[in-house]
């Protein structure tokens, strides 16, 4: 088990850490590790990469995991936060609507 006690960069903010992803996906050696937007405000859980790499995570309170975080990196691993997609309702509310159309 790997022990991660801080973020290093962002990938979707810094133009070289997305170089090196890149390039280590190319070498197969960029992991991820996805977890959902609730688990994102958790400052301490335990997750399982894509390629089975065991990740605790004991981060300083009131950080938040954005997609696209790096917590590892090495010359031969890179591991990437992913966030799990969530399905989401949309309302859209017209201008006119009647009176009678309201719900209550």
């Amino acid at each position: 088990m790997i022990t991660v006690d801080s973020v290093l960069g962002n990938i979707n903010r810094d133009k070289k850490l997305k170089e090196r992803c890149d390039e280590m996906t190319a070498r197969k050696v960029c992991e991820t590790i996805k977890i959902s937007r609730l688990e994102s405000q958790r400052v301490r859980m335990r997750k399982l990469s894509d390629k089975g790499t065991d990740v605790a995570l004991t981060l300083p309170p009131g950080t938040w995991l954005k997609n696209g975080d790096v917590i590892i990196i090495t010359e031969n691993k890179m591991v990437v936060v992913g966030i799990e997609p969530e399905d989401v309702i949309m309302i859209e509310i017209r201008d006119n609507m009647h009176e009678d159309d309201s719900v209550e």
